[in-house]
């Protein structure tokens, strides 16, 4: 036979503990009821005070919830696990019960409790106020130039980050230097990604990607690619977007068919291979530094004249922002583009 381990309340299974401090706000979820194994004894509501049938008993409130609880957890596999009722009151059409999660005579973890008026039923998930506003707020103006700074930042292999910048390159194609147009690259630090540095950062370095040392390679080859020939910047990057991968089994593996991108699109691989073995670093380097001025944090993310811009990402979307942004906007804004794409709701 097995044997039997006591636990604790860290050792108490997560979908418990997801249940228990919900109400704190330490967790969350969507699957409670299916995880959870009930106690032996049913629940069957509070005794009504005999002076006012429609009130409950407080104390005897706090001792059901206290006990109930106390033995969820017993049921759960927690062992020398208490909750404690603290307090209760009446609040906005239900019973509001504090308690205090103890283990040891030591009070580890503190919540509430919701019950129904009839005392039959237990929430441990703070209740929604209906009466709030939660419109969404107005998106803040984005300031007018005579000359649009038009910033994105990506990480090349990020999905998302090709949706945005097929979407985006229609516009920079209608534009041209009407705008000045920027690209940039998501780069995380090593600490995200400890014991795994060879698989994720450039060797030596704390410059790290979330889909791989070839990612950041890639991110490091387009920028070398946009400062020496930013005229090819975006033949080869949507080439390498639909040709590439960064999969190291895949056939298309980008180490080796950037130069295939390199060749279509008349990028000079010579110059760009020895940009990236002397400058790789740097580039990347700043890229960071810049996304942690910026406090971009995912891909992709669009700035118009330093305004993160949150709308759809359609050739349509992204025209019509940009355009916006003119003081006084070119006849090219007039041209409808493509309004196929999607919501901002995707990143990585």
């Amino acid at each position: 036979m097995a044997e039997h381990k006591k636990q604790g309340i860290a050792d108490i299974p997560f979908p418990l503990l997801l249940a228990v401090v919900a109400a704190m706000g330490i967790a969350a979820g969507y699957m409670l009821a299916g995880y959870m194994q009930q106690p032996e004894q049913p629940y069957e509501g509070l005794p009504v005070d005999e002076a006012d049938e429609t009130e409950v008993d407080l104390q005897n409130l706090k001792d059901r919830v206290s006990g109930y609880l106390t033995s969820l957890i017993e049921a759960n596999g927690g062992v020398g696990v208490e909750v404690e009722a603290t307090d209760a009151s009446k609040e906005n059409g239900m019973y509001v019960v504090g308690f205090d999660i103890r283990e040891n005579d030591e009070v580890v973890q503190q919540g509430q409790a919701f019950v129904s008026l009839d005392g039959t039923s237990l929430f441990l998930s703070s209740p929604l106020d209906l009466t709030i506003d939660i419109s969404t707020p107005e998106e803040p103006e984005v300031p007018k130039s005579d000359k649009p700074v038009v910033e994105m930042f990506v990480m090349s292999f990020c999905p998302y980050g090709q949706q945005a910048e097929s979407g985006l390159a229609p516009v920079a194609a209608l534009l041209g230097d009407k705008i000045d147009f920027q690209p940039h690259y998501v780069v995380y630090g090593s600490e995200y990604y400890q014991g795994y540095e060879d698989v994720y950062c450039m060797p030596g370095t704390s410059l790290c990607s979330m889909h791989g040392v070839a990612e950041i390679n890639e991110d490091a080859r387009q920028a070398c690619i946009m400062r020496y020939e930013p005229e090819n910047w975006w033949d080869y990057t949507l080439y390498v977007n639909s040709h590439c991968s960064y999969d190291p089994n895949a056939n298309s593996y980008v180490e080796s068919c950037w130069l295939d991108a390199a060749a279509a699109t008349g990028v000079d691989a010579d110059a760009v291979q020895t940009c990236f073995e002397e400058e790789g670093v740097e580039l990347m380097q700043a890229e960071k530094d810049l996304n942690a001025q910026r406090g971009v944090s995912g891909s992709p993310m669009l700035f118009i004249n330093g305004q993160l811009y949150n709308g759809g990402r359609s050739a349509e979307d992204y025209k019509g922002a940009i355009c916006a942004a003119f003081n006084d906007a070119p006849e090219e804004c007039e041209q409808e583009l493509s309004s196929t794409g999607s919501t901002a709701s995707g990143s990585c």
